[in-house]
């Protein structure tokens, strides 16, 4: 008896899946809140340079009356791209030509202006305290960290004691007890077997149906964790108001998270997972066109996406167990949390291209799943099919892909 036939025998939902449950719900809980902290403890307030005449008490007694806070930025510091004040640099000298209305048509690039030599003043409305106002040095060892603690674990079998965890509460003298016993015993035994005979790295390796399907479930939870951490960690550019956007975007999750329970129930999986990494790239894309005097349609389309996006997390926790045999089972979800870690280390570094082109990030966000949606179609279908056991059961279904393409294929060409 299989792994698949002792579940259906013993029953998938008891008290030990429960407890499982819960335990990972409140854990998870604490995850997010770690993994998003970022976005308000390293958030850069807007800023500019100190400036002596301004941000030096002493120097104030010795300014004209007359002059404003306006009129003392205008002659330190240089003004920028649209119009605005640089952040990160200052004119050397007070240019103080540039309060003569009459002298509006000077040209302030051909001034010379410095780095801000003695630190920045940040503005403290939003934020009155961040790493970046506290001049420290960015978390940038967290993304190795995260990373190293994905690595993949190794081949824990933990299948059987779903039903170890039933025989706990029995009387050990109940004849239902016996029975499950000897269940268990050869569940156990046949389960040893079949790790010997399929399960060795060897034999993965000499299969390219399964290295390709592993290679493929590791690039689609690439993609959709590298477009989740963009729009999670780039708050700022989806609306005004940081702190109404991010509770947005959590909680679109629930009514994703009850749709996906109807998709997983009456739809293909193939059409599914692509449908909704599709139309969640395209949504990060529409964006690009949105103007950023617009932010309730530019977070509502980012809403949109995370949502889809938080279907595909639903179906892809059923889909890749229903493609990986169940002696690669664990190791491969190893593999699938490593590539987790490698996709929201590299998100936060996307960031950094957009000193090279505004919209750069925003098309490698919503690329990434659109590729991925490509993908999908090169796995195998496999609603209400068993639990693959061995790699052969894997082979099999690649094969009935395979023939299944290649009838369609033909009663195409008969059309013709």
């Amino acid at each position: 008896m299989a792994f698949s036939g002792l579940l259906q025998h013993m029953g998938n939902f008891g008290r030990y899946q429960i407890i499982l449950l819960f335990s990972i719900i409140s854990l998870t809980v604490l995850l997010n809140t770690h993994n998003l902290v970022e976005n308000f403890s390293g958030a850069i307030p807007a800023h500019r340079c100190y400036i002596h005449l301004l941000d030096n008490i002493t120097s104030e007694s010795k300014l004209p009356e007359n002059l404003t806070t306006e009129d003392l930025l205008r002659i330190s510091i240089p003004m920028g791209v649209n119009n605005e004040q640089e952040q990160c640099r200052r004119f050397r000298q007070p240019q103080w030509q540039l309060l003569n209305s009459s002298d509006l048509a000077i040209n302030t690039t051909e001034l010379q202006t410095e780095a801000c030599l003695d630190g920045w003043i940040y503005d403290q409305s939003i934020f009155t305290s961040t790493i970046v106002t506290q001049e420290r040095v960015s978390d940038v060892t967290r993304g190795p960290a995260v990373l190293l603690s994905r690595l993949p674990n190794g081949n824990l079998r933990t299948n059987p004691f779903v039903v170890f965890w039933e025989m706990v509460s029995m009387p050990q003298s109940s004849a239902t007890y016996k029975v499950k016993k000897m269940v268990l015993q050869s569940a156990m035994r046949e389960e040893l077997t079949l790790l010997k005979r399929s399960s060795k790295k060897i034999k993965v390796m000499e299969s390219p149906i399964v290295c390709k399907t592993i290679f493929l479930l590791y690039f689609l939870r690439f993609s959709a964790i590298f477009f989740l951490y963009g729009v999670l960690t780039d708050l700022k550019n989806l609306g005004s108001n940081m702190f109404l956007s991010q509770a947005l975007l959590g909680a679109v999750d629930f009514p994703s998270k009850c749709l996906s329970f109807l998709v997983i129930k009456f739809l293909k999986r193939r059409p599914s997972i692509a449908s909704v990494l599709f139309l969640g790239g395209f949504c990060i894309l529409i964006n690009i066109f949105v103007p950023k005097d617009m932010p309730f349609i530019r977070l509502g389309l980012a809403m949109l996406g995370k949502g889809l996006m938080a279907i595909y997390f639903s179906i892809s926790m059923i889909y890749n167990h229903e493609l990986i045999p169940t002696g690669l089972r664990s190791r491969a979800e190893g593999g699938i949390i490593f590539m987790s870690g490698l996709a929201g280390s590299l998100s936060s570094l996307a960031l950094i291209t957009r000193q090279y082109f505004e919209p750069l990030p925003t098309i490698l966000y919503g690329t990434a799943p659109i590729m991925a949606a490509i993908c999908v179609y090169f796995l195998p279908e496999t609603l209400n099919l068993p639990l693959p056991d061995t790699i052969q059961d894997v082979e099999r279904s690649f094969l009935a892909l395979i023939s299944n393409e290649n009838n369609l294929a033909s009663h195409f060409n008969r059309l013709l």
